[in-house]
């Protein structure tokens, strides 16, 4: 049903509706499954991934890294760091603006948490003081991953905080100039 409204210089609105071919009269919802898919093309790309959604995506790539890492049988390689670096980045770039402290805080956090899933998964260590001593050697032996992970994502903060800023009106444009 395709919706015309008329407005005329006295401040009156009329509203006329007509059938469109689209929908003849056959479709239960009249036109409002064809306005859905318009605004759905509509929509812009944006950065506004929750903070816990975004720790919920990250931790399910994680999971999904140390599984292979856990079926392969080596501890804490390639799928843990593959998993890493793309949760690190996609979260710094999908978060919004004002949770991003939350990208470049967590990635350790979250490498750790990894750590520790796999090296309780895969059986080796018995006890705490041997699954403490095996995470922290995964630690060690993973720092450049981890180094990787974090500063990528401390990048991707920085440059979205910084094209904020620009952005925003009111602050100074980069010639130093109000914008």
């Amino acid at each position: 049903m395709t919706m015309t409204m008329t407005t005329s210089t006295t401040g009156s609105t009329s509203t006329t509706g007509s059938r469109s071919p689209a929908t003849d009269g056959h479709s239960s919802n009249g036109g409002a499954s064809q306005t859905l898919i318009t605004a759905a093309a509509q929509v812009s790309p944006r950065h506004d991934l929750s903070t816990s959604g975004a720790l919920i995506v990250a931790g399910i790539v994680l999971g999904l890294g140390s599984l292979v890492d856990i079926l392969v049988g080596r501890g804490p390689g390639f799928g843990l760091t593959a998993a890493f670096l793309l949760a690190c980045l996609s979260m710094a770039g999908w978060l919004r603006i004002d949770a991003l402290a939350v990208a470049a805080l967590s990635p350790p956090l979250l490498f750790a948490a990894a750590a520790t899933a796999i090296t309780m998964a895969s059986g080796r260590s018995q006890g705490g003081r041997q699954v403490g001593l095996d995470v922290a050697t995964s630690l060690a032996l993973s720092a450049p991953a981890l180094y990787a992970g974090t500063l990528g994502a401390l990048v991707v903060v920085l440059v979205r905080v910084v094209r904020d800023r620009l952005r925003r009106p009111g602050t100074r444009s980069a010639r130093g100039r109000l914008s």
